[in-house]
């Protein structure tokens, strides 16, 4: 095809859609048919989704890493989820994962005032108030502020066994338990670490996903935990003979 054809073809093609595009729209008018108004900043609705996702995931990225985060991080993280959240009002996953990172970075009161702000918006929400509960139970957040926020927070605990709820909720407070865990680990309590596994296994034996997990992290620790009292042994020998010298 020479040039010349292809504008002369290219023409063609661009008349015909104008001219379709303009009968298409004649007929809405002709019809009678609707035609329901775009929002002047509809096109921007997806990339705010898209940034609120990055912001809040970007944050959420640091949980794992406790000793890494200060306090002032963890402020500034805090509000990187409240801007997640206030970009994308159809997300309720930041104020999920936000309290449980305030919590993970030793900021109960930013936890309680997060998770506070997302029953304000989704009162119904379920995992925003397991997640309240994970940090009052699991990581010793100020219950009686947290009853301030859910009145009936304590009904959580009267669940009815094997209930489809029960399991709701315990499989939510799972994250909770092996985030605290892994918290500890880190921070270099593994006494603290090792019973919390245990702990976890008992309460979660019948996950076999968690009990493995927690098998394989009580096989770690033990193995740590004798090795340091070995190392504390050693050293406790030699200042004894270094004392009778």
């Amino acid at each position: 095809m020479t040039l010349a054809s292809f504008f002369r073809e290219g023409g063609k093609t661009l008349a015909f859609l104008l001219l379709t595009g303009i009968i298409v729209t004649r007929l809405f008018v002709w019809t009678g048919i609707p035609r329901t108004p775009v929002p002047a900043d509809l096109r921007f609705d997806g990339i705010g989704r898209t940034v609120s996702d990055l912001i809040w995931l970007k944050a959420t990225a640091r949980v794992a890493w406790p000793t890494r985060v200060t306090a002032r991080d963890a402020e500034r993280n805090y509000h990187l989820f409240r801007l997640a959240a206030g970009m994308n009002p159809a997300n309720s996953e930041p104020y999920f994962f936000g309290t449980l990172a305030m919590c993970m970075w030793h900021r109960n009161d930013l936890a309680l005032k997060f998770a506070q702000e997302g029953m304000k918006k989704y009162p119904k929400d379920r995992r925003i108030r397991m997640a309240l509960f994970g940090a009052v139970t699991v990581f010793g957040a100020d219950l009686e502020e947290a009853l301030k926020i859910v009145p009936d927070l304590r009904e959580i605990e009267k669940i009815p066994d094997r209930s489809p709820e029960f399991f709701e909720a315990k499989e939510i407070l799972a994250v909770f338990w092996v985030m605290k865990a892994d918290q500890l680990r880190k921070e270099g309590k593994m006494s603290e670490a090792l019973s919390l596994w245990k702990r976890i296994r008992r309460i979660y034996g019948y996950n076999r996903i968690l009990r493995e997990r927690a098998e394989r992290e009580i096989r770690l620790l033990s193995k740590e935990e004798r090795g340091t009292a070995r190392a504390a042994a050693r050293d406790a020998g030699r200042r004894k003979e270094e004392g009778r010298e």
